[in-house]
């Protein structure tokens, strides 16, 4: 019973923790806007944003489980040595840009909906201290409370959406306003990889602790979980919502939850953002320190694994020393911020498509087979979408020099 309950734990614990950047409040006004640009569109481009992101995070998954911990190392070849360096700068600079985003955000979430005298900053400040003491406490009780975040944000989400089923005065697909499912922007069909990306970080993090799952069903449940998530919630905010308002809000969730249930939606979307800020910093220092800590320190034995997790802890800290002058310096109010955190995920972008690219050096020997063509085809849209975004992004000229 107690080891069924323990494998119980790891599954949700790995599942949520690969959920984390997927839940946290940076995607969901990624929905929104796209939500109101591309109208019930949106219903039929999700799933395949999902079903991409899935197979690289498996391809992840597959190496990451037969790799040393020094994977991707710089070790093999000049491809290796790129990937690696791109992969780095990517992971650093959206942890750096992101988390500080987020904390801000769940400052403001906080002050506005919740205790209108506590401060911002230091509600931001407060989170981050407190993931960090989480994590240097046990990393048992960081994955409970990972689990707790991701749940909480699941239910206050699927509440919303039901309330906005029920009690919607109009068909459900009756919102005439939006654009039929014709419409089609790039920039915001590509974002969408935004909303089912960073699952690796949680992969490299549980090959650190050496409690990488002997399967990748965690990360079929992760995926699916976001995927319904996301679509009931789109299809919801579509219907209740103008579009025009969805797509010109920094924050359309909170639009179309006041639409659907008023002070009471607001409320219920505040605590799923707050439960998301947390899922998803803690994703990102621990994911990001991990990284790093492979790289420093590649091997080790069962004998070293504490001194790892000690190293691991480091990086985390220096990660949220810089994040804190980040916040106390004012970096969440300024556009270069959020230049940054785009820049590195197009970046990242990049990097899914090189992995994609490298292990076909592996099975593109046995002929061109199904997964050979998916794996090319998949590189070639995540180029596409790179090349896109960029061009297409407001702070084109930060973005190059980045």
């Amino acid at each position: 019973m107690n080891r069924s309950s323990s494998n119980h734990t790891a599954f949700f614990s790995a599942a949520c923790l690969a959920m984390g950047v997927m839940v946290s409040p940076l995607s969901m006004p990624v929905a929104g806007n796209s939500a109101g640009m591309l109208g019930y569109a949106l219903l039929w481009i999700l799933p395949v944003a999902a079903l991409l992101n899935f197979f690289t995070a498996s391809q992840y998954y597959t190496v990451l489980s037969s790799q040393p911990e020094s994977w991707p190392v710089p070790a093999c070849s000049w491809f290796q040595t790129v990937f690696a360096v791109l992969q780095v700068v990517a992971f650093l600079f959206f942890c750096l840009a992101a988390s500080t985003l987020i904390l801000a955000a769940a400052g403001y979430v906080f002050n506005e909906v919740f205790v209108r005298w506590f401060p911002n900053l230091f509600f931001s400040v407060c989170l981050l201290v407190f993931i960090l003491a989480v994590n240097f406490a046990d990393s048992r009780v960081s994955g409970y409370f990972q689990i707790a975040s991701v749940f909480l944000f699941s239910g206050a989400v699927l509440l919303l959406s039901v309330i906005g089923l029920l009690t919607l005065d109009r068909p459900l697909f009756g919102n005439v306003d939006v654009p039929g499912i014709l419409s089609f922007e790039a920039r915001p069909v590509f974002m969408l990889f935004w909303i089912f990306m960073a699952a690796e970080l949680a992969m490299y993090h549980e090959k650190q602790n050496k409690t990488l799952l002997p399967d990748s069903y965690f990360l079929i449940f992760a995926f699916a979980v976001v995927f319904a998530l996301f679509w009931l919630w789109s299809m919801v905010s579509i219907a209740a919502a103008p579009p025009h308002i969805l797509v010109e809000s920094t924050g359309p969730q909170n639009v179309a939850a006041h639409f659907i249930a008023g002070d009471t939606g607001r409320r219920i979307i505040g605590v799923a953002l707050l439960a998301g800020s947390f899922a998803g910093v803690n994703l990102l220092l621990l994911g990001t320190g991990s990284v790093f800590n492979a790289l420093v320190s590649p091997a080790a034995g069962k004998g070293e694994a504490r001194k790892k997790v000690s190293t691991r802890n480091g990086f985390v800290a220096v990660l949220c020393l810089i994040i804190l002058a980040m916040l106390l310096g004012g970096m969440a109010g300024k556009e270069i911020t959020f230049t940054i955190k785009r820049a590195a995920f197009y970046l990242w972008l990049i990097t899914y498509a090189g992995l994609n690219l490298y292990l076909l050096r592996h099975r593109a020997s046995s002929g061109i087979t199904v997964f050979v063509a998916a794996s090319i085809g998949v590189s070639v849209i995540y180029i596409i979408a790179f090349v896109v975004l960029a061009a297409t992004d407001p702070q084109l000229k930060e973005v190059i020099i980045f």
